[in-house]
């Protein structure tokens, strides 16, 4: 049986296809309804701004920057869709650093950067005491 969703949406939970009505049109889309919970890393980057000029939206790859663009702001966040908690932030600039805490700010500000290859990590806190990381690689050449 279809199930009805709206008044011009049906999803068929045999075939997991969802149907949308639209005007003249029937848009048959795939649709799972399983949930994922297995996320690999639940800290996003969600943009990089660079010297007020630029930005980098989700980057996944390491950022080559010029010598003067030496002013990033990062922001990020988490993915979280079961505990609901209040997550405390943290950052490092090297693996052997000590964590500086954010508090519950998601963005940092990392001014007048010498030239040189670094490795920021960004660390979600939970109430619970677990943690997830994400890093973000860039030069600045």
């Amino acid at each position: 049986d279809t199930k009805a969703l709206s008044t011009n949406m049906y999803l068929d939970p045999v075939t997991d296809e969802l149907y949308v009505f639209y005007l003249n049109d029937v848009l048959v889309l795939p649709f799972s309804h399983r949930q994922d919970t297995s996320y690999k890393n639940d800290v996003r980057i969600s943009k990089v701004n660079v010297n007020n000029e630029h930005s980098f939206f989700f980057p996944e790859q390491s950022l080559r920057l010029g010598t003067k663009e030496n002013n990033l702001i990062i922001d990020f966040t988490t993915v979280d869709f079961h505990d609901g908690q209040p997550y405390r932030f943290a950052y490092r600039m090297h693996a052997d650093a000590d964590w500086t805490s954010l508090g519950q700010q998601r963005t940092l500000n990392l001014t007048n950067l010498s030239p040189g290859t670094y490795t920021v990590e960004v660390a979600a806190i939970s109430k619970s005491g677990i943690q997830k990381t994400k890093a973000l690689n860039f030069s600045i050449a």
